[in-house]
C-alpha cells in the first residue's frame, strides 16, 4: 500500500529561492582590498640601547657612613686578612669543608642602596670553597660615595642599567685587587630608569678608579682580542699605543666590549673616533707579573658608545 500526500509541493520554489539568493550573494560580495599599498619594502633598523648619561653627581645617600665606599673602607678595607670571602657572624659556619679561609665580621650584614652602571650579565669566575664559580650576571653599582662590582650568578636580568637597588650585603669579598659584594638578599629594586653619572678622564684609570663610571674619548688603534678588548688612543695624545709604557702614562686605555655584543658582531674598528662610558673593570690583559693590573671601560650597551666622526 502507499500513502500519497494530498499536500501542496512546495520544494521546487524554495529551492529556485534559495539557489537564486545564494547565486546573488556571491554575485554581489566584495573581493578582498589589496593590502599591498598599505606597506613598503621595509629597511634594516639598528638598536639603540639609549642610556641617560649626566654629569651630575648622584645626591644619595644622605648620610655617608651608609654609602658604599664606607662599606669598602670600613669593612673591606679594614677587616681582610686574606682573599677569602668574609661573611657576617650569622652566615659564618667555622670549619665547613674547603672554606677553612672564610673570615666573619660584625660589620655585616649591611644595608646599600646604588644606580646601577651595567647591564646584568658580567661574566666572573672566582674561587669557591670546593672549586671555581661562575657567575654570568654580575654588575656594577654605584652612589655618590663610590662602587662596586656584585657577583650575581643568573643569567635572567631582573633589572637593567639606570635601576636603583637597595640590597642587604652579607658577604664581600677582595680577589684580583677587585672589592665585590659576594651574597646579598635584593631588598628593594625600582626599574626608574635613572640617569647614570659619570666623569670624564683623560689620564691613566688606577685602583681609585675601580668600578665607578667614566667617559674617556679617543682613536681606536688596535683589532678586537678575542676578549673584545681593544685599545683606544685618547684624544690630546701624540704618538702610538704600543706597549705597557704608553697604557701606563696614560696615553691609551682598554675599552672593554662583553661577549654578548661580541655575539651579536658589534665590533669597534681600528680609526674610529669613539666616545665610551662605563664602569671602570679590570683588564683580561695578563701582564708578565702574572697580574691582572690594567683597567678598562665596561660597555654592555650600544648607548654606551658614541661615534664621534
Amino acid at each position: 500500500m502507499r500513502f500519497v500526500s494530498t499536500m501542496p509541493s512546495v520544494a521546487t520554489p524554495l529551492l529556485a529561492l534559495v539557489a537564486f539568493g545564494g547565486l546573488s550573494a556571491c554575485a554581489d560580495r566584495e573581493l578582498p582590498e589589496d593590502w599591498r599599498p598599505w606597506f613598503d619594502d621595509g629597511a634594516p633598523l639598528d638598536p639603540t640601547e639609549a642610556i641617560a648619561f649626566t654629569d651630575a653627581a648622584y645626591d644619595f645617600p644622605a648620610d655617608t657612613s651608609k654609602g658604599i665606599a664606607a662599606m669598602r673602607d670600613e669593612v673591606i678595607d679594614h677587616t681582610f686578612s686574606n682573599d677569602g670571602p668574609l661573611v657576617s657572624q650569622a652566615d659564618f659556619h667555622s670549619g665547613e669543608s674547603g672554606c677553612t679561609y672564610w673570615e666573619s665580621t660584625s660589620e655585616l650584614p649591611r644595608t646599600v642602596t646604588g644606580i646601577v652602571t651595567s647591564h646584568p650579565r658580567v661574566y666572573k669566575k672566582i674561587e669557591g670553597c670546593v672549586g671555581d664559580e661562575k657567575y654570568y650576571g654580575s654588575f656594577w653599582m654605584e652612589d655618590a660615595t663610590g662602587a662596586i662590582f656584585v657577583l650575581r650568578d643568573s643569567k635572567v636580568a631582573e633589572f637593567d642599567v639606570g635601576a636603583r637597588i637597595t640590597m642587604n650585603v652579607r658577604s664581600v669579598r677582595r680577589r684580583y685587587d677587585i672589592d665585590m659584594v659576594y651574597v646579598y638578599d635584593p631588598v628593594e629594586i625600582d626599574e626608574g630608569p635613572y640617569p647614570v653619572s659619570y666623569r670624564v678622564v683623560d689620564r691613566p684609570l688606577t685602583d681609585a678608579d675601580q668600578s665607578q663610571t667614566v667617559r674617556a674619548s679617543g682613536v681606536v688603534v688596535t683589532d678586537p682580542t678575542t676578549f673584545g678588548e681593544t685599545l683606544l688612543q685618547l684624544d690630546g695624545w701624540e704618538g702610538t699605543c704600543s706597549g705597557d709604557d704608553e697604557i701606563t702614562r696614560g696615553q691609551c686605555l682598554y675599552v672593554l666590549l662583553d661577549q654578548e655584543l661580541g655575539r651579536r658582531g658589534v665590533t669597534l674598528h681600528i680609526g674610529d673616533h669613539v666616545e665610551v662610558t662605563g664602569p671602570v673593570g679590570q683588564s683580561a690583559y695578563f701582564a708578565d707579573s702574572g697580574v691582572f693590573n690594567y683597567y678598562g671601560v665596561y660597555v654592555t650597551k650600544l648607548g654606551q658608545v658614541t661615534f664621534l666622526d
